[in-house]
């Protein structure tokens, strides 16, 4: 976990502390595909904690992430970073295959995927969805705040529902995704 000091606690499932570490700034958490550990984005980069709360590289000359960013990584191994302002698609190979401008997006941000698409919301109530090779398919920006507590899900019954600053909200997927729909 991130506490409000941007010290990364480190926990066994039985709650013991495995490793503790402060960040210049906070950064976001993201689980490995593979269970074997944490992706953890931070201005320092992108870091791999293991299971037994190991620090490593994970990818070399990332961009710096922050309080703002995100990270995701999928089973096939490509990997979506979003440094606060720019969302940065890699490979299975760790290339980058595309970068998209999203402008300035604040507050806590969380990356998904997303009947195969990626799905970027944040405390402030954005809510954009983007074709895995890129390109935006919808956009809205509801409101938000910092501290917002932040929570997305799209149901079985096709509604994308987003859960933001005392709100909820709820999308027709197949009509929010527009022209991206197949």
């Amino acid at each position: 976990l991130i506490t409000t000091d941007n010290e990364i606690l480190t926990m066994s499932q039985s709650g013991e502390i495995l490793d503790r570490a402060v960040l210049r700034d906070s950064g976001s958490l993201s689980s490995l595909p593979d269970e074997s550990g944490l992706l953890v984005y931070t201005r320092g980069g992108l870091w791999q904690i293991s299971r037994q709360g190991e620090w490593s590289a994970y990818m070399e000359g990332a961009p710096a992430g922050g309080h703002n960013s995100a990270a995701l990584a999928l089973a096939d191994g490509r990997l979506f970073l979003f440094d606060g302002a720019i969302l940065h698609a890699y490979s299975a190979e760790g290339a980058e295959v595309w970068s998209a401008d999203m402008g300035q997006i604040s507050g806590e941000v969380h990356l998904q995927w997303v009947d195969n698409f990626l799905l970027l919301t944040s405390t402030y109530g954005n809510i954009i969805v983007l074709r895995p090779e890129g390109g935006i398919c919808n956009r809205v920006q509801s409101f938000g705040r910092e501290g917002s507590i932040l929570w997305e899900n799209l149901g079985a019954d096709g509604t994308l529902r987003v859960a933001v600053a005392d709100q909820i909200l709820g999308f027709d997927w197949r009509t929010f995704l527009g022209g991206c729909a197949v």
